[in-house]
């Protein structure tokens, strides 16, 4: 967008940084377009390709982790800098992968809902054994030990961590809370139990979902309480779809799925003003539209390299009214394995087809993953921070 006028735009860096994003995913013109990195677990960068980009920009310090278990980097204050993110993460005492997590051993762990889960060849944990399968039972959800809803482990430093942000910067706030609703079934049964309770058992699957939004609606609802008004944007996420078509029929989606996400949404919004923002990857476009109605919004990650997910121009024409753009930055293909000139058209590509009279932040459609050339993650936001001028 460099060099296209926008009536009553503001001039460059005459905004902060809140203010630049909270104007754009207000759906009005900022300054130029906002920037996200690692503002959230899903728009961040793998380890591997962290210490790549270290030791590309000749920086040594200490490795630091959103998710350290998962291997999800926390770069450096001075990287964030440096690429002109505007945002800033809350960031709890202890991960949401560690709260009641046990080791078994070095490379296996059970998380607080009985999934085991190991870590594989190539690096990255996994589940590897699920509570429950496609035998059983609502008794067996009645059994079950589920996790302490109220355990202050989870909450530790969220207060602590927004004030300080809020007070001490001028970023836009992020604070993520842990609601899923669909995958959440998923997490605890394996894909191909889950699908076989969704076809065949939709009492169970319906309950087992029910479950899972009642305890997301009370960590959302504590870590909001906790977070006060210091924040400016809510983070969630869920998964319906894959690469080419939703996992599910929007048919069951709004019988068994959609009420208890509104539920969760409706719960989210009663304790905050804060922008909601959801990441959902695939094809999620036969839903966008339920998930304004449930009143998201913004997307995230604008999933490219899914079908009905690249067409950028059309996906603005038909919900950027209503809907604000997060993401966009193709990590499957150009980022990964593309040359730094085409990742240079790629994000001018997602700007010219977003960005016009705001609507959108730059940022990966995940995070940056291991193997991913220095070279083109420099490239990403040198242009964004070049072409995203209004």
């Amino acid at each position: 967008m460099k060099g296209h006028s926008q009536e009553g735009a503001a001039p460059r860096g005459s905004s902060t940084p809140r203010q630049r994003l909270l104007t754009a995913v207000n759906l009005r013109t900022p300054d130029r377009v906002p920037i996200d990195f690692a503002g959230t677990g899903a728009t961040s960068i793998d380890a591997g390709a962290y210490e790549a980009l270290k030791r590309y920009l000749g920086i040594t310090v200490e490795t630091e982790y959103i998710y350290r278990r998962a291997g999800v980097a926390l770069p450096a204050t001075s990287i964030l800098e440096a690429f002109g993110s505007d945002t800033r993460r809350v960031i709890p005492k202890v991960s949401q992968y560690d709260v009641g997590a046990y080791d078994l051993d070095p490379d296996t762990y059970v998380n607080e809902w009985g999934v085991t889960v190991g870590k594989s060849s190539s690096g990255c944990h996994a589940p590897i054994r699920f509570p429950f399968d496609e035998h059983s039972t609502l008794e067996d959800l009645k059994r079950h030990s589920w996790p302490d809803a109220d355990s202050p482990t989870r909450f530790a430093g969220v207060a602590e961590s927004a004030r300080r942000l809020h007070a001490a910067t001028e970023y836009a706030i992020v604070l993520q809370v842990p609601p899923q609703v669909f995958s959440f079934g998923e997490a605890l049964c394996g894909s191909e139990a889950w699908f076989i309770k969704l076809a065949l058992d939709p009492k169970f699957a319906e309950h087992l979902i029910g479950i899972g939004v009642d305890f997301e609606i009370r960590w959302a609802t504590a870590l909001l309480d906790a977070a006060g008004s210091h924040v400016d944007i809510v983070g969630c996420s869920d998964e319906f779809a894959g690469q080419d078509r939703l996992s599910i029929s929007p048919r069951m989606y709004r019988a068994l799925v959609k009420p208890h996400q509104k539920r969760l949404f409706d719960a989210i919004r009663a304790r905050t003003h804060a922008k909601v923002w959801m990441h959902s990857s695939g094809n999620i476009y036969p839903l966008i539209p339920d998930l304004i109605e449930m009143g998201l919004d913004i997307l995230n990650p604008v999933h490219v390299s899914c079908t009905d997910m690249g067409d950028t121009v059309r996906l603005k024409r038909e919900f950027g009214r209503e809907l604000a753009f997060w993401g966009a930055i193709d990590t499957q293909r150009v980022l990964a394995f593309g040359t730094p000139a085409e990742v240079r058209d790629e994000v001018r590509r997602r700007i010219d087809d977003l960005a016009p009279g705001g609507g959108y932040v730059v940022s990966s459609i995940q995070n940056i993953p291991n193997g991913t050339p220095p070279e083109n993650v420099c490239a990403m936001f040198e242009t964004a921070l070049e072409y995203g001028c209004y």
